[in-house]
Order: structure tokens, then sequence, then C-alpha cells
């Protein structure tokens, strides 16, 4: 697991390292969205910080323009999102996703104090098959 920054007590620290884009063959106004796996590692040290590491394999089709994700974040709890990556799943090379830009591919922002949203696609590209 990748050392990551500390945050208050008990925190959640989710990386997300998994984003694939794609599905089965459906008609032009079908959307589906699925995840076939998703995997979770938390560590909690010490001094109560608790530190996970997220990964999510997600199948989109048709015209979604990408994902979002909300994050339970409680009372006196501190969140830190460190960072998204997408493996690529031709390749399998990693991705790093560019944070705080929304109008391109492979861009991710906070939205809010707890949700992450990122994107896959631009509104002019061909929907997921």
């Amino acid at each position: 697991m990748a050392r990551l920054r500390p945050v208050s007590a008990l925190a959640p620290l989710f990386l997300l390292l998994a984003l694939f884009a794609r599905g089965t063959s459906l008609g032009a106004q079908e959307k589906t969205l699925r995840w076939p796996s998703i995997a979770v590692e938390a560590h909690l040290d010490q001094d109560g910080q608790l530190y996970v590491k997220e990964t999510q394999a997600m199948a989109f089709s048709g015209d979604w323009n990408g994902g979002e994700r909300r994050f339970s974040v409680a009372l006196q709890q501190h969140f830190e999102f460190e960072r998204m990556v997408r493996v690529d799943s031709a390749s399998g090379a990693d991705v790093t996703m560019v944070g705080g830009d929304l109008d391109r591919v492979d861009g991710f922002d906070l939205t809010g104090s707890n949700t992450v949203r990122w994107r896959s696609r631009l509104e002019s590209d061909p929907p997921f098959v």
C-alpha cells in the first residue's frame, strides 16, 4: 500500500485506482453501468488514522460522460482525496487522472466536501459500447 498523508482520527482517505469504460453492444438509447469488482484495502495505524485504497472496475455502455463517488464523512472526521488513476482496459497501463478539470477526458474534481466526479468521454464522443 502506498504511504499516504495522515488525516484526523478514523477519517477515510480514498484512492480510486481503476476505471474501466467498456461494456457490451446495446441500443443507442440504452445506458448501463455495472461494477464487475470493487476491492478495498484499509489500514488503521497506531494513532487511529485510517488509510483506504479503493479499486473499482466499472463498465459503462451508452452515453455516460463519467461517474461520481460520494463518501460518508462523520462529524469530527476529515476527508482527504489523494489521487485518482484509471487503468487502461486495453494495455493495463496506469493513466494518472488530472484533478480540477472536468472538461477533459480523464479529468476529475471534488464537488462539495465529499463527492468526486470524473469524465470518461466528451459529449461529442461516441457512446460507450
